[in-house]
């Protein structure tokens, strides 16, 4: 059986998230790496360098939404 495979789409920044977010870019890596709640989803690419898929990041931001 041969999965298909899908082209991988570009990871984004932390300045990209910040951006997409209106937020700055200390908040973004202090929600991406634990320090504050709540958690954005985010992949660890090394000591320092962190990426998101933009899918999860937006996925991520619906779960936040308020209903009334």
């Amino acid at each position: 059986m041969q999965l298909e495979s899908q082209p991988m789409q570009q990871l984004m920044t932390v300045k990209d998230v910040a951006v997409l977010l209106n937020m700055s870019t200390a908040w973004v890596r202090q929600h991406s790496d634990g320090q504050r709640q709540p958690t954005i989803p985010s992949l660890k690419m090394g000591a320092k360098s962190v990426r998101f898929s933009r899918p999860a990041v937006e996925e991520w931001v619906k779960t936040l939404e308020r209903t009334q």
